[in-house]
C-alpha cells in the first residue's frame, strides 16, 4: 500500500507539475539523433505491427512490442511518404491511449525504448509534419526525456543500465536535458555490468553483443560531444570483443547459455568485422561464468555461472555444468537454445532438462520464476582447472541440489589436445543418510543434422555428422537415445535426438564415466 501511495504521488501528481513547468523551456530540433550501428530486432514481427492497425495490435500477442515503438524502424528502412503517413497515425493512436503513469508501460524500461526509436525517426518524419503534428511528436519527446530524467535519473540513478545510459545520452542531445557526470556514471555501470574478464554479467553470448554494440554506439555520441574515450572505456571494450569472439562454436553459432540463441549470426558476424584485430581467447582462466577452450580444430563450454539476485542476471538459465562441444565446423553436443529475445519466453527452455548436464528427479537446479530472479539457486559453485602439456581438465561442482536431495553434484572433463577425444566423469555425492532412491539423468542433446544409433550392448551411440566425421559417444553404464527440441535460426522449434545415462542413487556416491571421440 505505502509503495502503491508513493509511485501514486511521484508518478501521477508530482510529474505532471514538473512536466508543466519545464516543457515550455524545453525544444527539439531535428538534428541527427541516430547512432545506431547494427540492429538485433524481429523484423518480420515488427513489420507486421507497422502495417496493422491499432486495434488489432492491442488484441494480440505483439500488444508488448507496440509499446516499445520498435515497429517504428521498419517505416524508417521502408521510407517514402506512405510510410510517414503511418508512423504518425501510429503516434497519434498512441498518444490517444493516454496510458496512465502507474500502467507497467510507464516504466524504466518501456519509456526508454519508446523514446529511442522515437528520435531514430524523428529527422526522418520531421520535414513532412505540419505545425500541430510537429507540436504533438515535440510533446510526447518532451514528455518522455523529463518523466525518465525526473522519476529515474534523479531518484534511481543507481538501477540505471548500459541501455537506459544509451537513451540518456541521446537524450542529451536536446537543448535542455544537463546530463552531467556522463564519464563518471558509465564506468559506474560498466563496472557493475561488466567483470574482469569483460564478460556482461548475464552470461549470455547474444547479451554480449548486444552491450558490445551499446557501448559502440555510446562511443560515437560522446565524440559526437567532442568527449574524450577513456582508456578504461577502450579497454573493457576490447576484452569483451574478445570474449564474444571465444563464444562463436566452429560452425559459426553462438554457444546457448542463458537466453542465447543464433537468430542474429548475420549481426553479430558484422560486429566482430569491427573488431578484426581482436582475437579470441583461447583459454579462460576464472572461476566464474562460461568457461570455455577451443584450439584450431576443437571448442568447449561449460556453465560455472554463480548465480546472483541482480537485474542482470534475472534471466538465467538453470544450467549449472552444462557443456557444449563443436569439432571442425560441426558443433556435436548442443542446449536447446532460447527464444526469449523475440518475447516468446517459452519457459521450459530455460529448465535444467533443456540442458547438457545433470538432473535429478527431474527437478531445476535452479527454481526458475517467471521474468523474475531465480527463488533457489546453487550458493556454492566450485570451479577448477588445469592446463596441461597435452590436455585440458576443467572441473566444477555445485550445490543446487543439497537442500532438497542432499546431493552435491561434480563434473569433471578431460579435452585431449591432439586428438579429437573428450573424456567425462560426473560424480552425485550424497551428503547425509537417506533411503529413498532418486532418479538422475546425464543428458547430452545432439544437433538436429545428427544421425545417432544405439548399439546392442546399449552403451555405445555411433553418430554421424553431415560431413561424414563418425563419433562414439561411450559410457560404462547403459545409455538411452530419447527425442528433443532445438530453437533454430528462424525461431522454430524442430526435432533432434539427445543421449542419456540414467539410473537410481540413495545414498551412495555414483560416478558415472563417459568419452567422445571421434572415429576416422
Amino acid at each position: 500500500m505505502i509503495n502503491y501511495l508513493y509511485n501514486f504521488i511521484i508518478k501521477s501528481i508530482l510529474f505532471n507539475f514538473y512536466y508543466f513547468y519545464h516543457k515550455k523551456k524545453f525544444v527539439f530540433s531535428s538534428s541527427h539523433y541516430n547512432f545506431e550501428k547494427i540492429s538485433f530486432e524481429n523484423k518480420k514481427k515488427n513489420k507486421k505491427i507497422f502495417f496493422s492497425s491499432p486495434d488489432e495490435i492491442l488484441d494480440n500477442s505483439v500488444k508488448n512490442d507496440y509499446y516499445t515503438f520498435c515497429f517504428l524502424k521498419t517505416g524508417l528502412k521502408l521510407g517514402g511518404e506512405n510510410n510517414i503517413k503511418i508512423i504518425k497515425q501510429h503516434l497519434i493512436s498512441w498518444n490517444n491511449l493516454k496510458i496512465s503513469y502507474l500502467s507497467i508501460y510507464w516504466n524504466l524500461e518501456y519509456a526508454c525504448e519508446r523514446l529511442i526509436n522515437l528520435m531514430y525517426v524523428f529527422e526522418f518524419i520531421s520535414n513532412s509534419l505540419n505545425t500541430n503534428e510537429l507540436n504533438l511528436i515535440n510533446k510526447i519527446v518532451i514528455k518522455h526525456v523529463l518523466f525518465i530524467k525526473f522519476v529515474y535519473f534523479k531518484l534511481n540513478k543507481n538501477n540505471l543500465n548500459i541501455f537506459n545510459y544509451k537513451v540518456l545520452l541521446l537524450a542529451s542531445f536536446s537543448n535542455y536535458f544537463d546530463f552531467k557526470n556522463k564519464l563518471v556514471l558509465l564506468k559506474n555501470i560498466l563496472s557493475k555490468e561488466i567483470d574482469l574478464n569483460g564478460f556482461h554479467k548475464s552470461y549470455n553470448p547474444l547479451k554480449q553483443a548486444i552491450i558490445i554494440n551499446y557501448i559502440l554506439e555510446i562511443k560515437d555520441m560522446l565524440l559526437a560531444q567532442n568527449i574524450e574515450i577513456p582508456d578504461e572505456i577502450e579497454i573493457t571494450l576490447i576484452k569483451m570483443q574478445s570474449i564474444l569472439k571465444s563464444l562463436i562454436h566452429i560452425d559459426g553459432s553462438l554457444a546457448l547459455y542463458n537466453g542465447s540463441n543464433n537468430f542474429f549470426n548475420l549481426e553479430i558476424s558484422k560486429l566482430l568485422k569491427s573488431s578484426k584485430d581482436i582475437k579470441a581467447k583461447t583459454f579462460l582462466n576464472q572461476n566464474y561464468g562460461i568457461g570455455f577452450y577451443n584450439d584450431n580444430k576443437k571448442k568447449f563450454f561449460m556453465d560455472l555461472v554463480h548465480p546472483q539476485k541482480s537485474q542482470t542476471q534475472k534471466n538465467l538459465h538453470a544450467s549449472t555444468l552444462a557443456i557444449e562441444f563443436s569439432y571442425d565446423k560441426e558443433k556435436i553436443i548442443t542446449n536447446c537454445g532460447s527464444a526469449d529475445v523475440f518475447n516468446e519466453n517459452k519457459k521450459f527452455l530455460r529448465y535444467s532438462a533443456a540442458h547438457s548436464t545433470i538432473v535429478l528427479q527431474n527437478t531445476n537446479i535452479s527454481e526458475i520464476s517467471e521474468n523474475k530472479y531465480h527463488k533457489r539457486f546453487p550458493k556454492n559453485i566450485i570451479y577448477d582447472h588445469q592446463n596441461k602439456k597435452n590436455e585440458i581438465i576443467i572441473q566444477g561442482s555445485h550445490d543446487g541440489y543439497k537442500n532438497n536431495f542432499h546431493k552435491i553434484i561434480k563434473r569433471k572433463v578431460i579435452i585431449n589436445k591432439n586428438e579429437p577425444l573428450i573424456l567425462g566423469e560426473d560424480s552425485i555425492i550424497p551428503t547425509k543418510f537417506l533411503r529413498k532412491n532418486i532418479v538422475f539423468q546425464i543428458r547430452f542433446h545432439l544437433m538436429p543434422n545428427l544421425l545417432s544409433t544405439l548399439t546392442n550392448d546399449m552403451k555405445k551411440v555411433i553418430i554421424r555428422t553431415q560431413n561424414n566425421q563418425k563419433w562414439i559417444f561411450e559410457s560404462i553404464s547403459q545409455l538411452s537415445i530419447e527425442d528433443s527440441i532445438y530453437v533454430d535460426l528462424q525461431s522454430s522449434i524442430i526435432q533432434n535426438k539427445q543421449i542419456v545415462i540414467s539410473g537410481l542413487i540413495n545414498d551412495k556416491k555414483i560416478v558415472q564415466k563417459w568419452s567422445l571421440k571421434k572415429y576416422e
